[in-house]
C-alpha cells in the first residue's frame, strides 16, 4: 500500500472553504503550479506542506491522505531515513512524486530505452557472493582486486548502466537527501539523485551505494538497503585489501594506533576511516577470526576530523563558493558526465513548463529554481 492525496477531499473542501488554487496557494506560500501538481497526482505535498494543508482545510490526516495498492508503474524509489530508520509514509510519497516528475522527461533521453542493461540474477547479501560480484564488476572497469577505485569509474559505470544522475544541492544532510534512486517502470528509466553537499570521504560509498541499487533492481526496501551497503563495501574495498588492512590493525595495540591505520587506508581509497573499519571486520567475520575493537569515540571522531578537513564534495567542486546556476549546471554536466540538464531544458522549453515543475522535481527552494529555469528554459 501506497499513500496519496485524498483529491476529491481536498477539492470538496476548497469549494467549503471558498478557496482557488491560486488563494489556496497563496496561504501556503507556495506557487498555484504546486497545487495543479498536488491536485493532478503529479506531485505529493512535503510533509511541512502536508500539514499546512490540513490545517487549512481543516481536514484530519485521515481524511487528507488515503492508502492505495500501487500500480505496476508506480516509481519504485530506494532512499535511506535517519539512523537506518523506515522512510515514513509522506516522505515515501513525496520521493515518488517527484518519479512522477522524472517520468515526463523518460522520451527525451539520449539513448535507447527499450532494452535493460544486464542485471544481478538473485543479489544477496552473501560475503563470498558480494565478494565475486566485487571482483566482476572490478574487471568490468578494468581495476584489479586491490586497486582503489576511483569516481571517474563509478560515473562510467553509471553511464553503461543507463542510470542518469541527478547531482543536486541539498545542504549538509544525515537522511535520505545523501542520495535517492528511482526505478521507473513504466519507461524502464533509472534515475540517481546525488546530493553534492556530501562529505566528501562519504561521498564515493554512496554512490557505489546508488549503484548497488542500479545492479539489483529486483530488490526493495530495507533488504535493498542493506544490499546496497554490503555491494558497495566489498567494491571499494574488498576482502583482498580488507585482509591486510586486518592485520595491520591486530598488530597495533593501542586504538590510537589503529584508527591511524584506518586512516592510512582510508586516505589511499577515497573512503571513510569507518568504512575501512567496518570491512576489514566484515573480512575477520567471513574467516571466523576475532574482531577488531575500538571505541566509538574514537572512531567517530576521526570521521567527524576527516570530514571537517575534506570537507564537502561541491565545496571542492567550487571552491567554497555557492555556484551560479550556469556554473553548477556546466560544472554538474562536465563531473558527472549526465545527459540529465540537457534533458531538462529541452523538456521545459518544448512543453513550456514554468520554475514550480523544477521546484517539485529537484526539491529546491522555489527562488533557487527560479533561477535555474531562467538559465535552462
Amino acid at each position: 500500500m501506497s499513500s496519496i492525496l485524498n483529491i476529491p477531499a481536498v477539492q470538496t473542501a476548497m469549494k467549503k472553504n471558498g478557496l482557488s488554487g491560486r488563494k489556496l496557494a497563496e496561504q501556503l506560500h507556495v506557487s498555484p503550479q504546486t497545487v495543479t501538481n498536488w491536485l493532478s497526482s503529479a506531485a505529493f505535498p512535503h510533509p511541512a506542506q502536508l500539514l499546512k494543508l490540513a490545517l487549512n482545510l481543516r481536514l484530519a490526516f485521515e481524511e487528507l491522505v488515503m492508502q492505495s495498492a500501487p500500480s505496476p508503474d508506480e516509481p519504485r524509489v530506494a532512499a535511506r531515513a535517519r539512523l537506518n530508520r523506515v522512510l515514513s509514509d509522506a516522505t515515501l510519497a513525496e520521493l515518488k512524486g517527484m518519479g512522477k516528475l522524472l517520468e515526463q522527461l523518460a522520451n527525451f533521453l539520449p539513448f535507447d530505452t527499450l532494452e535493460s542493461p544486464p542485471r544481478l540474477t538473485a543479489p544477496i547479501v552473501d560475503a563470498v557472493y558480494l565478494q565475486r560480484v566485487s571482483q566482476k564488476v572490478r574487471s568490468e572497469i578494468g581495476r584489479d582486486s586491490e586497486a582503489p577505485i576511483k569516481f571517474e569509474d563509478l560515473v562510467d559505470r553509471f553511464s553503461k548502466h543507463k542510470a542518469v544522475l541527478i547531482p543536486v544541492l541539498w545542504g549538509k544532510k544525515d537522511g535520505h537527501e545523501n542520495a535517492i534512486h528511482v526505478l521507473l517502470p513504466k519507461s524502464g528509466t533509472t534515475w540517481v539523485y546525488l546530493n553534492l553537499d556530501t562529505y566528501i570521504p562519504d561521498f564515493k560509498f554512496w554512490m557505489a551505494h546508488e549503484l548497488g541499487h542500479v545492479y539489483s533492481p529486483s530488490l526493495s526496501g530495507a533488504e535493498a538497503e542493506k544490499f546496497a551497503d554490503a555491494f558497495a563495501g566489498a567494491l571499494l574495498f574488498p576482502h583482498t585489501v580488507a585482509s591486510k588492512a586486518y592485520e595491520d590493525l591486530k598488530s597495533k595495540h593501542s586504538p590510537t594506533a589503529k584508527v591511524k591505520v584506518l586512516e592510512a587506508y582510508a586516505e589511499d581509497y577515497g573512503i571513510s576511516s569507518y568504512s575501512v573499519f567496518k570491512e576489514s571486520n566484515g573480512y575477520a567475520a567471513a574467516n571466523k577470526l576475532e574482531l577488531i575493537k575500538i571505541p566509538q569515540s574514537l572512531l567517530h571522531g576521526g570521521r567527524h576530523i576527516a570530514n571537517a578537513t575534506n570537507g564537502t564534495l561541491a565545496e571542492r567542486l567550487w571552491k567554497g563558493n555557492l555556484p551560479e546556476p550556469k556554473d553548477y549546471i556546466s560544472t554538474s554536466t562536465s563531473v558527472f558526465k549526465t545527459p540529465f540538464f540537457d534533458v531538462l531544458s529541452r523538456y521545459l522549453r518544448e512543453e513550456n513548463k514554468s520554475a514550480s515543475f523544477l521546484h517539485a522535481m529537484l526539491d529546491v527552494p522555489l527562488l533557487d529554481a527560479r533561477a535555474l529555469h531562467l538559465e535552462l528554459a
